[in-house]
């Protein structure tokens, strides 16, 4: 199952278009915000490098070690769908749910554990929107 969801990503086959989600972000964006929650970290120090084949590559510096962790991702409907960049899909039984909703120009990212335990980040859509 996990190859034919890759395979269907590369080809741009199944990934499901987030528009009907977020109309105001583009699912690069929304991967930004799900790295940032997944991860904990600042909002601004997750960075968009580039998107292929409507995969997101995001990274992140690791500021003790003096590199960086980086990630693909794809944005499935309202999940967000993440590996590290030469890893696996983090889409098992046994992995977190990443789901999003936008209410009131706020981006609610919530990291759904199998124990029951939820971790929510929430983004005020302006501040995932790029500057021009």
């Amino acid at each position: 199952m996990k190859l034919l969801f890759t395979i269907s990503c590369l080809l741009g086959g199944l990934v499901a278009s987030s528009q009907s989600y977020a109309s105001d972000l583009t699912d690069a964006q929304l991967c930004r915000a799900g790295i940032s929650t997944i991860w904990n970290q600042e909002l601004t120090d997750v960075v968009i490098d580039r998107t292929q084949l409507n995969i997101a590559h995001i990274s992140f510096p690791q500021k003790v070690r003096g590199a960086s962790s980086a990630f693909k991702c794809v944005v499935n409907g309202d999940k967000i769908v993440w590996g590290t960049t030469f890893g696996n899909w983090r889409d098992t039984d046994l992995d977190s749910v990443i789901e999003f909703t936008i209410k009131d120009g706020i981006l609610f990212v919530n990291e759904k554990h199998n124990n029951g335990s939820v971790f929510t980040k929430e983004f005020a859509v302006t501040d995932l929107v790029e500057k021009k």
